[in-house]
């Protein structure tokens, strides 16, 4: 029997995998991805996008974020993945509370 997920199930788990191979860059490759523009995607038949946000911290670390909209009829589902990655590579979870800058 085949199971099919969700396009929200699909759609976190595409930006889960983003999270994780921006994880896997050097902290050079990521401070020079401030401009990476916005990717139209389509998961299950609907329209998503997903796009790459990286801000430098005044400490010095690379905070990014992968935000995720999937369009619904009535309103859109966002998913976030984010951390902070420093020089020495360190990677740190992003704080929940920071999340609610990007939804």
């Amino acid at each position: 029997m085949e199971t099919s997920i969700s396009a929200k199930e699909a759609f976190r788990d595409i930006v889960a995998r983003r999270g994780q191979h921006l994880r896997g860059l050097n902290y050079e490759i990521l401070v020079q991805m401030t401009a990476v523009p916005n990717e139209s995607i389509t998961v299950n038949g609907r329209k998503a996008s997903i796009g790459t946000i990286v801000e430098l911290r005044s400490d010095g670390r690379a905070r990014v974020v992968v935000q995720g909209f999937l369009k619904a009829l009535i309103k859109a589902h966002v998913e976030l993945d984010g951390f902070c990655k420093s020089k020495d590579g360190t990677i740190e979870k992003m704080p929940d509370d920071e999340f609610h800058e990007f939804d």
